[in-house]
């Protein structure tokens, strides 16, 4: 139940929802002006220099960084994410996204000797298909070439703050140095997480969203690949907030 919540409202206070309740509140209410505060706000969220300028922001504290500067750490932790799993003919199909970055970055660092386990997270939400993510993920990297002996999975999870949990569960050690992968827009909740739980966190962000061409006409043209950029930095800033206030008072 709890975990519907933290995915359902996020939604609640998205771009295109607001829109529709405001367009809800014309037909209510017979007053145009609220279709009309929808509209403008649909259309400023789906403009991709207002995707940017929010991807520049969540981003702005993860910058890019090579292996060489990466240090000795006792294991690198990869965050679920990046699966699509659909049902084909009564079999299940696994197709990666974008976030497959993190995977990458895994066993790079892996291969680069920089710690002796690598440590996948078997994220799954209630309504998933399928096996939980780290154990394809698993099959994936020992495909890539690393021991089977090197690669440890962590208690299902749901969200980040279930993935920290677990993983706590398997050290032992007071302060494990973790290097920790995930998406540049997600790593610093995540880091705020782990860090929670008695992780010294080595960042190690991939999957950068923030684009790398020169404004055009185009751009001002609102698209739904901006919306929905847009949405998915603005919910990442909600969990920021949620998880610093209930750090705080938890």
């Amino acid at each position: 139940m709890m975990i519907s919540l933290h995915k359902i409202l996020p939604l609640l206070l998205s771009p295109l929802m607001i829109a529709i309740l405001l367009i809800c509140l014309t037909l209510l209410t017979g007053r145009r002006r609220f279709s009309l505060i929808g509209a403008m706000v649909l259309v400023f969220f789906s403009l991709s220099p207002v995707s940017d300028v929010l991807t520049r922001w969540a981003e702005a504290d993860t910058p890019p960084q090579p292996i060489s500067a990466m240090p000795q750490a006792d294991g690198v932790l990869v965050l679920s994410g990046m699966l699509n799993a659909q049902r084909f003919d009564g079999e299940i199909r696994y197709d990666y996204g974008g976030a497959v970055d993190r995977l990458f970055g895994g066993i790079e660092l892996m291969k680069a000797g920089k710690a002796p386990s690598l440590y996948l997270t078997r994220g799954q939400l209630p309504w998933s298909i399928g096996r939980p993510e780290g154990e394809v993920l698993a099959e994936q990297a020992i495909a890539s070439g690393i021991s089977p002996e090197k690669i440890f999975l962590t208690p299902i999870a749901q969200n980040t703050a279930q993935e920290a949990a677990g993983l706590r569960q398997i050290f032992a050690s007071a302060k494990p140095h973790i290097i920790l992968v995930t998406s540049a827009f997600h790593m610093p909740r995540s880091i705020q997480l782990f860090e929670h739980y008695g992780f010294q966190i080595t960042p190690y962000p991939v999957d950068f969203h923030q684009s790398g061409s020169r404004f055009s006409s185009q751009d001002f043209i609102p698209n739904t690949e901006a919306l929905n950029g847009s949405f998915r930095m603005l919910r990442e800033f909600m969990g920021r907030a949620y998880y610093s206030l209930k750090l705080s008072i938890g």
